[in-house]
C-alpha cells in the first residue's frame, strides 16, 4: 500500500530549505509558483521537473495536492531556478497517457517511491493503474 502524503512541520522546513537552494540554482528542483485558487496569493512549492526529449513535465507524486488544484484553477504559473524565472502554462495530461512518464519519474526521484503503489521492478503498465492518483502536467513555454 502506498504511503499517504501529509504536510508536517518537518516537511515545511525541508520544502523551505529546498526552495532556498532552488532560488540560488543549487538544487535540481525548481520553485513552482501557482496562484491560490481561493486567496489569489502566490503559492510557491518545490518541484522536480521531468525532461523527456526536450519537453518538460511536472509530476505530482503526492497526488492532488494544493499546487495541482491551483494549476487546474489557473494554469498560468512561474518556474524559477536560480536567477532564471519564466512564465509557463501547464496542461494536464489524461491519466491513460502518463504511464511511461510516471515510470521515468519513479526511477529518477527515489525519495517519492513510497507514494506509488507499485512493486520493486514496475513497468509502464503498472503505472497506468496508478495514473489517476498522480497528475502529470506538460510545461508549455510562453512566448
Amino acid at each position: 500500500m502506498a504511503r499517504e502524503y501529509e504536510v508536517t512541520g518537518a516537511r515545511r522546513v525541508v520544502n523551505k530549505f529546498t526552495m532556498w537552494l532552488a532560488r540560488r540554482g543549487w538544487a535540481s528542483q525548481v520553485v513552482l509558483t501557482t496562484t491560490g485558487r481561493s486567496s489569489g496569493e502566490p503559492r510557491p512549492v518545490p518541484v522536480s521537473p521531468l525532461d523527456v526529449d526536450g519537453t518538460g513535465y511536472l509530476v505530482s507524486p503526492y497526488g492532488e495536492v494544493n499546487w495541482v488544484k491551483n494549476a487546474r484553477s489557473n494554469p498560468e504559473v512561474h518556474l524559477r531556478h536560480g536567477r532564471q524565472s519564466r512564465k509557463v502554462r501547464l496542461m494536464e495530461l489524461k491519466p491513460e497517457n502518463t504511464g511511461d512518464l510516471l515510470l521515468r519519474y519513479w526511477k529518477r526521484e527515489k525519495i517519492t517511491r513510497p507514494y506509488f503503489d507499485v512493486g520493486s521492478s514496475p513497468t509502464a503498465q503498472d503505472f497506468k493503474k496508478e495514473a489517476d492518483r498522480h497528475p502529470v502536467f506538460r510545461i508549455i513555454t510562453q512566448s
